[in-house]
């Protein structure tokens, strides 16, 4: 079970990144979708 720790530590490092990227990319972005 240690080694779902460590992808979920992981993905988490990640994903934060990733959905930070995406809503500056929204908000400089705005087309209405």
């Amino acid at each position: 079970m240690g080694d779902i720790e460590k992808i979920k530590r992981q993905w988490r490092l990640v994903w934060v990144p990733v959905a930070e990227y995406y809503a500056i990319k929204e908000s400089d972005n705005d087309d209405g979708y």
